[in-house]
C-alpha cells in the first residue's frame, strides 16, 4: 500500500475520490500522505465506524460519504 500511495505524489492540493472505499484501507494513508480525501462506500456493512464526527475521520483528513 505505501508504495501505491508513495508513487501518487500527493500533497497538500491534491483531491482523490475513493469510491467503494471500504473500512478505508487505502483511504487512510492517502489522508495522511497529505491528500484531502472523499471517500464514498454504499454498502454501510462495508464501512463500520464511519461517522463525520468521529475522532479518527477529523485526525485523518477525510470525509466518508455514504448513500
Amino acid at each position: 500500500m505505501r508504495g501505491l500511495v508513495e508513487s501518487a505524489g500527493l500533497g497538500p492540493d491534491s483531491l482523490v475520490l475513493d469510491l467503494g472505499a471500504g473500512p478505508g484501507t487505502l483511504t487512510a494513508p492517502l489522508a495522511r500522505a497529505g491528500a484531502r480525501v472523499l471517500a464514498v462506500e454504499r454498502d454501510p456493512s462495508s464501512s463500520p465506524g464511519w461517522s463525520a464526527g468521529s475522532a479518527p475521520i477529523r485526525r485523518s483528513g477525510w470525509w466518508p460519504a455514504t448513500w
